[in-house]
């Protein structure tokens, strides 16, 4: 049985390496303890959000997801948008974060897709 920290199963991310959307559910396999991190809302590249109603409902005790690309000062957002835009209007400066390198993503891309995910459904 997958841990899923996402209010919904069905959700994805694209993951920046090739363009591909995922489920969180695995993301969530490639994140750990080891790459937590607390980071600056300030250091991460951000979008607007488009829809204030998932901003003011989103579950903001679970981290995102970052990847830092070899090089670059700005990290790129994989999840977490609206939970970012939600902490800054309570005021924070800076979040919990798994931070993923390529090697992470590496090990999402190369692994068989599974086809045994569960029929789309809102977890409370």
């Amino acid at each position: 049985m997958k841990v899923n920290h996402s209010p919904f199963i069905n959700e994805t991310a694209i993951n920046p390496l090739n363009g591909r959307l995922y489920f969180l559910q695995d993301w969530y396999e490639v994140c750990n303890g080891n790459n937590l991190a607390i980071i600056r809302f300030d250091d991460i590249e951000l979008e607007e959000p488009k829809h204030r109603d998932r901003v003011l409902n989103c579950e903001i005790r679970y981290p995102g997801i970052l990847y830092r690309e070899d090089g670059k000062r700005k990290l790129k957002l994989i999840d977490g948008r609206h939970r970012i835009k939600r902490l800054q209007i309570l005021g924070a400066k800076e979040g919990m974060f798994y931070v993923l390198r390529h090697k992470h993503l590496w090990k999402l891309t190369h692994r068989p897709l599974k086809e045994d995910y569960p029929k789309p459904t809102m977890i409370r």
